[in-house]
């Protein structure tokens, strides 16, 4: 829908006051595909300890959208592509994506 739509997009321009500084610094959102975000982590150290922190980084998101947006942070790697066109309702075979430009 729209609003999720709104919301997910909402997501990337304010990753940083969503999930903090110095995590924003480690991990850059690739793209939302259904209720699963994709996230790149360079560092394996920092990887790990997101995996533990995962629940309350996805309550964060869910909070600021107000609503279930997100059940899932996959950890992958970088998309060629990524940004808000990564957006999708449903799972998609292969999804191309663009920059999102600070």
């Amino acid at each position: 829908s729209f609003a999720n739509q709104y919301y997910a997009h909402s997501v990337f321009l304010h990753w940083t006051q969503i999930v903090g500084d110095v995590i924003s610094r480690q991990v850059q959102p690739q793209g939302i595909i259904g209720d699963k975000l994709y996230v790149y982590c360079y560092d394996a150290v920092w990887r790990n300890e997101l995996r533990f922190m995962m629940p309350r980084l996805v309550q964060n998101i869910n909070n600021y959208a107000g609503q279930s947006l997100i059940r899932e942070i996959i950890f992958g790697k970088r998309w060629k592509r990524a940004g808000t066109d990564g957006i999708a309702e449903k799972p998609v075979k292969k999804i191309w994506l663009r920059s999102v430009k600070r």
